[in-house]
This record gives structure tokens, sequence and C-alpha cells, in this order.
């Protein structure tokens, strides 16, 4: 996925993205397409406490899919 998004990136493939991950494993992915520009936010689908302080300290925004519920919910 990492490898794929870059190149996508390069290729100008999208406009922006939304990267859902609490893993810091992606915390590369994350600095490279906040440095390209392409990055809107991250959507942590675990807690706050559970989101790794790698993404944290990207200094990108992060939102918890538990406080967007209200947003998400099908009426």
């Amino acid at each position: 996925m990492v490898l794929q998004a870059a190149c996508d990136a390069y290729e100008n493939k999208f406009d922006r993205t939304v990267v859902v991950t609490s893993d810091g494993d992606y915390a590369g992915l994350v600095q490279f397409l906040q440095e390209k520009q392409k990055l809107i936010i991250i959507l942590s689908p675990g807690e706050e406490k559970k989101c790794s302080i790698l993404l944290k300290r990207t200094g990108v925004r992060i939102a918890y899919l538990n406080d967007q519920r209200a947003h998400l919910k099908v009426t």
C-alpha cells in the first residue's frame, strides 16, 4: 500500500487523500504525503490513547472514528 500510494502521488493520480490508520508503520507515508501536499487528514479507527505516537509526531491533523460517529450515522 505504501509503495502504491507513493507511486500514485508522484504520477498525480489523486489530488488529496485521507489515510485511515492508527499504526505508526505508516508515519513515513504520512510525512511523504504531507510534504507533497496530498494529505487531508488521518482518520484513526482506534481511540486517541491507542493511536501511535509516531503518527501524532507528524503534526498531521488526526480525527478519531469514535468522535466522528454522529457525522457518519446513516438515518
